[in-house]
């Protein structure tokens, strides 16, 4: 009777301590995942947030909204480690800048402004966090 008191502790004790160090793993890598889709859905809205009209006069008019922000999410891509998401954040952001300026200057047609708007807006939706979110210290 002592020895199966013995065995049921151990049992009891070793599980516990499984489930709690299992569990905080998953909450952290959880949080991370979280973290990392927050931040691709806030450089998405700041793409989904440019508003531009073409007028008569063969101009494109264009309020920028939210776009400069995106140098601070891809900042926080950086910090937390997702380095591949960072930098095609700010090559989508230079490549949609490089296009409205353009239109904007009459240098070229605004469908490429358009076009460069919506591949950055299915690259911004396509990026993946780093390998690196599976490990359970560090910066990320």
């Amino acid at each position: 009777m002592n020895l199966l008191l013995e065995n049921i502790w151990i049992g009891l004790g070793t599980g516990l301590v499984a489930g709690l160090v299992t569990g905080m793993y998953s909450g952290l890598i959880v949080s991370r995942v979280m973290r990392f889709n927050s931040l691709r859905s806030e450089a998405l809205r700041a793409f989904n947030s440019v508003e531009y009209i073409y007028n008569s006069d063969n101009q494109l008019k264009v309020k920028r909204n939210n776009l400069p922000s995106t140098a601070l999410i891809a900042a926080e891509f950086f910090h937390f480690g997702h380095k591949a998401a960072g930098e095609c954040l700010l090559l989508h952001v230079r490549n949609v800048e490089f296009a409205m300026l353009a239109a904007e200057n009459g240098q070229g047609p605004y469908e490429d402004f358009e076009s460069a708007l919506s591949e950055s807006q299915k690259a911004i939706r396509a990026i993946a966090p780093s390998k690196r979110i599976l490990i359970p210290y560090g910066k990320i």
